[in-house]
């Protein structure tokens, strides 16, 4: 039963990395979205910081627990370090949009509390209306939890599988469990799943000893979502029975990588290593399928999805859960390669800004509790998201079927508009709507590393997933509604930026006035950095 650790480690690893080359941007894409939902990747200094239950971080059994404080040890010498290093960026680099989501996560004991927190953070000055509100986003944290992280834990699980079979595994198969009837199954396995974990974790031996028995869990249900408790729970007990000292071992094998993670303040984590440890992972689950199948373990034959591990060609999608009542009749992706009309375009242009304003208006009020316009526009939109999401549909596309060349193109197409978008505002208006100045990496803090990653990750899903669902959706209206809503929308644009121009949306949180121009009053009445235009 033992694994040759020279040749099998190392052949499941070659795997994965074959696996994560031939597909990185749907890889990569998966475990970045995981991160910024919470679901896994918390902490990504840590050989086990991804297994997070219920939010803890780092995980909830011994061995984690240990990981953590190793960490905060970790956490101690490297600022200490940064205090050595002769670099302005490294040591004034305290903010970030990524190291706030990681933060908001991991200072808090338990995402359950982490809403609670931030509502009564906000609510500071009512405690009755802070207790009712903070009760109720525990419940709405837990409902969180249960089914959105935990179906996208197992919708994870799911792609690494497919992704070994087929060679366009797309990120959307995340969202797979969603297509089956099994979401409240899998919220009730996974959620007894964690407190089982909890409570042997009371007694350190056992608790390491069950946290890789109850790993194979998320990878059982991946395939068969409607696998009953006790089914799904004996099923664990024999595929790990006799390699729980092998799942150890083989977590070793990839320590080294989430150190070196570690020393990039966790960007190779990000780009590299967690998808390629996730798919290491997927490698091993298969491996102790096989050795169950072989050995005709008791309840291995509740696991009977022949296409999840033998390629049945293109059209396969409808093959998969051969067992479960599927939900959908149509793939979830949607062809991406398209043609779009002018008019749709236009709508899409419009949506984009929509979005970000969206996104820029609720970051801020998570962080700060304010409520606010956070645009330099005073209509509810944000022309940057407009222009870049736009620019990537419209002229990146021809780079689509090469998503390496289009990321790094998309990379730099983002930096030259932000940069110049912001040159332009202190330039011309002498307002600063952004400043990055205080994260690593920065050009002027009119860019930063981390800001264009993220453009880059959200450029690419409206490439591939956001824009060809809009087309569709315009395509079902009538041109007498589309021509029309765009001619408003086009109008009401163009007097906002006509209006912007002679009256500037300027304020508290909004936009900081360059001290070295003479400005009118309203503009230096307040002076406080934003993240984003």
């Amino acid at each position: 039963m033992n694994i040759n650790n020279n040749s099998d480690y190392k052949a499941m690893r070659r795997t994965s990395r074959q696996n994560l080359k031939r597909n990185y941007i749907a890889c990569v894409t998966v475990c970045f979205l995981l991160m910024i939902f919470g679901a896994e990747y918390a902490s990504s200094d840590g050989l086990l910081g991804e297994h997070s239950d219920l939010g803890v971080s780092g995980g909830s059994t011994g061995v984690s627990s240990h990981m953590v404080k190793g960490s905060q040890l970790g956490n101690a010498f490297f600022d200490s370090l940064l205090e050595e290093i002769d670099n302005k960026q490294l040591k004034t680099a305290t903010k970030g949009v990524m190291a706030s989501l990681a933060n908001s996560l991991t200072k808090t004991a338990h995402v359950l509390t982490f809403a609670a927190d931030a509502v009564r953070h906000i609510l500071a000055n009512h405690p009755v209306m802070s207790f009712l509100v903070s009760l109720l986003g525990v419940i709405a944290s837990l409902l969180y939890y249960m089914f959105f992280q935990v179906q996208l834990k197992i919708g994870q699980r799911r792609f690494f599988l497919e992704n070994r079979i087929y060679r366009d595994t797309r990120a959307t198969r995340i969202f797979s469990v969603y297509r089956t009837s099994g979401v409240r199954n899998v919220a009730k396995i996974m959620v007894l799943r964690a407190v089982l974990n909890l409570l042997w974790c009371l007694t350190i031996v056992g608790g390491i000893m069950k946290y890789y028995e109850y790993r194979t869990i998320p990878y059982i249900l991946a395939e068969n979502p409607m696998l009953s408790r006790k089914d799904c729970f004996a099923l664990a007990k024999e595929l790990s029975m006799g390699y729980k000292m092998q799942m150890f071992r083989f977590d070793l094998t990839y320590l080294l990588w989430f150190i070196a993670g570690f020393f990039t303040m966790g960007l190779l984590n990000i780009l590299y290593t967690n998808p390629y440890y996730r798919g290491g992972q997927a490698e091993f689950h298969v491996m102790l399928r096989e050795r169950a199948k072989a050995a005709g373990t008791p309840h291995i034959h509740l696991l009977d999805d022949a296409p999840l591990y033998e390629h049945r060609g293109e059209a396969r999608r409808a093959d998969l859960y051969p067992s479960i009542k599927i939900r959908a009749k149509h793939e979830l992706s949607v062809p991406w390669d398209r043609h779009y009309s002018i008019i749709h375009i236009g709508l899409i242009f419009f949506a984009f800004a929509m979005i970000g304003w969206c996104w820029e208006v609720l970051y801020h009020f998570i962080l700060d509790g304010i409520l606010i316009n956070r645009g330099s526009l005073w209509g509810p939109w944000i022309p940057i998201y407009g222009v870049g999401g736009t620019c990537v549909v419209v002229l990146l596309k021809p780079l689509g079927k090469k998503p390496a060349l289009m990321a790094v193109c998309t990379f730099f197409a983002c930096g030259i508009i932000e940069y110049f978008t912001s040159w332009y505002f202190e330039t011309f208006d002498h307002i600063k709507y952004w400043d990055y100045s205080n994260y690593l990496f920065n050009i002027n803090g009119r860019v930063c590393l981390e800001g264009l990653i993220m453009f880059t990750i959200l450029a690419s899903l409206g490439l591939y997933m956001i824009a060809p669902r809009f087309d569709n959706l315009f395509s079902k209206w009538p041109a007498k509604v589309k021509v029309p809503l765009l001619c408003f929308l086009t109008t009401a644009f163009l007097g906002d930026v006509i209006y912007t121009h002679f009256h500037p949306h300027t304020g508290k949180g909004i936009s900081s006035g360059l001290i070295d121009f003479d400005l009118p009053d309203y503009q230096e009445a307040d002076v406080q950095e934003v993240s984003h235009v």
